[in-house]
């Protein structure tokens, strides 16, 4: 199942479609009240009798009504800015709560001053007029200030704090108590001009400002944050706008159609922006409800896969303790989940002579980020390396690592794959070819037992023969000699053909070299001149057996490598040295040498240049396997006519004390 993203508003909005239908309800909205009046319709609500024997001003319920209307819309509207805010942290929703508060309020504050409640204004002709162009022009400015800052680089919102909004909200209102209170107590001015063309001329820069802010800013805000609030906004421009055009140009009195049309547009403009949030709340509810379920449906294909994986899975913290473990893992290692979280992954799986490079590799993971951040991770491996069963027994696997979070505390996840099977049929491979090497080399180990006993038999012979003590000690001693030599070519046989691989240890490079020459020697003697230099070098961490039978395979190589040619002109050169803590060994022959394009298959399974039955491919596979399995190398070089030379180089450790 594919799950697709939910839409931005910018793709589902566009002024060709929603947006444009939008635009054209709310702009035949404003231009409605103007072809009513025309027409000659009376604007007023209808005033319930018993609030028109009370009331002193003809209209002033319609007046309040709308007002406290617009007021109340404003006060919500900012009430759910600003819990959008408290969530969402979002620029646009502090500025604009602010605005809406001081509009919202000074409505009220106004509609509950023309009703008495609050207020008794001296000169209510004036008051309602003169207030309403001065919190006009307040608004007007607010929503200019609010447009700017709003297009202003983000880093300079962060004042806006929570605290800061409440201390905002707070100085509003005591102006706006403090500006209209003054007001009902003062003669006021005449802001009406009834015979004039521009009736309310003291408007006329929050008309601008307006204008300005439906034409040129909000679009600009709209694009930037795209929402249903942000082009609620932009639509709520068009309402104020054309309520100041009503006033302006057609309220000659107060409560006439135009003025109740005016005070009907301004609480348009806050339902607008209060239906703007409520569809950005049911469109956010919407993209949670759809990010759940996309998480859910999530969750149950990555546990389907956690839980059937092949390879085990662990992840765990930078502490070690174990926080998952996967079925995989229960059958490689024998722990059941119960009884492994919580539990530190390298007192438990990793032997104690390995934890020091297990800690290594996850450290290089946690520097080798490129970021810090809580989303950045990072890739180790694969690499083979030991661990714990339950019962105590190694288990050889190939590990992979995975490291996430901060680098202060990154969370690992381990994979790793069972290697035993692949071991012992790597182990096979190689006693295989062991006997291969063995069976090849058979005639000239025979020849190499033939001396010594043809020579220990003389000796006996002469022993029997003897007349005096003297002669038969001689003889004797000649004997032993012969079967010393008998004994150590029994010896290496035995150390080559053994099975059962052997841990690393501390290993003279030299005495694995020596027993792989003297295992040749008759075979490199019949074709070519051998010539050796054996330095001094640090021991290397390795499998005696296994790395003799390297040397075999690569002196056995180069002896029938060479050309078809007088044995005086093929040689092979053996050099041991050491070269920046590394120990080198290097067999090369003076044969026709590799052609480049096989260089790099003569390494591959099963490939060889051998006339079929006298190879089997196996050999330089084996080599190279079991050189880096000893974290070295195997390399090749050659030309053509020029020779092969096979460079072996293994890290030299520390010779131990004892």
């Amino acid at each position: 199942m594919t799950v697709q993203p939910y839409p931005p508003i910018a793709q589902r909005t566009t002024p060709s479609g929603r947006t444009a239908a939008i635009f054209a309800l709310i702009t035949l909205i404003c231009v409605l009240p103007a072809v009513a009046i025309a027409l000659g319709v009376n604007l007023n609500l209808h005033l319930p009798s018993t609030a028109a024997s009370t009331s002193t001003l003809r209209g002033a319920f319609t007046h309040s009504t709308l007002l406290m209307l617009g007021g109340i819309l404003a006060i919500s509207s900012a009430t759910l800015s600003l819990s959008r805010f408290m969530v969402r942290r979002s620029a646009l929703t502090s500025v604009i709560s602010i605005t809406l508060f001081w509009s919202g309020f000074v409505a009220v504050i106004q509609a509950l001053t023309v009703d008495g409640a609050i207020y008794t204004a001296r000169d209510m002709e004036n008051y309602i007029p003169f207030t309403w162009t001065i919190t006009r022009h307040l608004n007007a400015l607010l929503i200019l200030g609010a447009g700017v800052l709003l297009l202003w680089p983000q880093r300079q919102l962060a004042l806006l704090r929570p605290g800061f909004m409440f201390g905002v909200f707070g100085l509003f209102g005591a102006l706006a108590l403090s500006l209209l209170g003054l007001a009902s107590t003062l003669d006021l001015p005449q802001t009406t001009r009834p015979e004039a063309i521009l009736i309310r001329p003291w408007d006329l820069p929050a008309l601008v400002i307006f204008a300005l802010s439906a034409f040129v800013i909000f679009p600009r805000i709209h694009r930037r944050y795209r929402s249903h609030f942000s082009l609620a906004l932009w639509l709520s421009t068009l309402p104020l706008l054309a309520a100041q055009a009503y006033l302006i140009f057609g309220s000659t009195w107060l409560f006439d159609a135009a003025f109740n049309a005016a005070y009907g547009l301004n609480a348009l403009s806050s339902a607008v922006i209060f239906g703007g949030l409520i569809f950005d709340y049911i469109r956010s509810t919407s993209q949670e409800h759809h990010l759940l379920r996309t998480i859910s449906e999530r969750e149950v294909r990555i546990r389907t896969m956690f839980e059937g994986a092949a390879e085990a899975i662990i992840a765990f913290t930078n502490d070690g303790i174990i926080e998952l473990w996967n079925p995989a893992a229960t059958l490689l290692f024998g722990w059941r989940e119960d009884d492994i979280i919580g539990r530190n992954i390298t007192t438990l799986l990793v032997p104690r002579a390995h934890r020091p490079y297990f800690t290594d590799q996850l450290e290089r993971l946690v520097t080798d980020r490129t970021s810090p951040n809580i989303h950045s991770y990072a890739l180790g491996g694969p690499f083979e390396i030991v661990l714990l069963h339950q019962d105590g027994t190694e288990v050889h696997v190939e590990l992979s690592l995975a490291a996430s979070g901060q680098q202060e505390a990154p969370i690992f996840t381990l994979f790793a794959r069972d290697l035993s099977a692949q071991k012992q049929m790597q182990l096979r491979m190689t006693q295989m070819d062991r006997m291969i090497t063995i069976g090849t080399m058979a005639a000239g180990v025979g020849h190499e037992i033939n001396n010594p006993l043809t020579y220990l038999i003389a000796n006996l012979d002469l022993i029997q023969e003897a007349e005096d003590d003297e002669e038969r000690h001689q003889s004797l001693d000649a004997a032993r000699q012969g079967a010393e030599r008998i004994r150590r070519i029994v010896d290496d046989l035995r150390l080559l053909s053994g099975f059962q691989q052997q841990p690393r240890h501390q290993v003279d490079v030299a005495d694995a070299l020596e027993v792989a020459l003297r295992m040749t020697r008759q075979l490199i003697q019949r074709s070519a001149s051998l010539h050796q230099t054996l330095a001094k070098t640090s021991p290397v961490l390795a499998d005696e057996p296994r790395l003799t039978q390297v040397f075999i395979n690569l002196l056995t190589n180069a002896a029938h490598a060479l050309s078809p040619r007088p044995r005086h002109e093929n040689r092979i050169d053996v050099h041991l040295l050491e070269i920046d803590e590394r120990v080198v060994i290097e067999i090369t022959d003076n044969g026709p040498g590799i052609p480049p394009e096989l260089q790099e298959s003569i390494f591959e399974p099963f490939f060889t240049t051998k006339p079929p039955g006298e190879g089997s491919g196996l050999g330089l596979s084996l080599c190279r396997q079991i050189v880096e399995s000893f974290e070295g190398s195997l390399t090749v070089e050659s030309q053509p006519d020029q020779g092969t030379t096979f460079r072996v180089s293994l890290p030299g450790v520390e010779a131990d004390s004892r």
